[in-house]
């Protein structure tokens, strides 16, 4: 993980390591929802490198006809100030 990116307080820090290393899947997004870095896990479960991945909007790997709900759902998120759904 790019240590740069992320600064958190020590027992932060080893929650942190602890997702990073999971065999879950696992992205750090940017505030525009760009992937920063993704784990180890989750460039397998793509079977893209890791380069190739970083920059991109995961909405980019959505099956196309999947992509414009998840659209209209990070307007909905921007509109309500994160608290659609609740």
């Amino acid at each position: 993980m790019n240590r740069s990116v992320v600064a958190a307080a020590p027992p932060a820090e080893a929650l942190l390591q602890g997702l990073w290393s999971s065999t879950q899947p696992a992205t750090l997004q940017g505030a525009d929802y760009r992937l920063v870095d993704v784990n180890n896990a989750f460039v397998s479960l793509l079977g893209l490198q890791r380069k190739a991945l970083i920059g991109i909007d995961p909405i980019e790997l959505q099956p196309p006809e999947d992509r414009e709900l998840s659209l209209l759902q990070r307007q909905e998120l921007a509109r309500t100030g994160g608290t659609a759904g609740q």
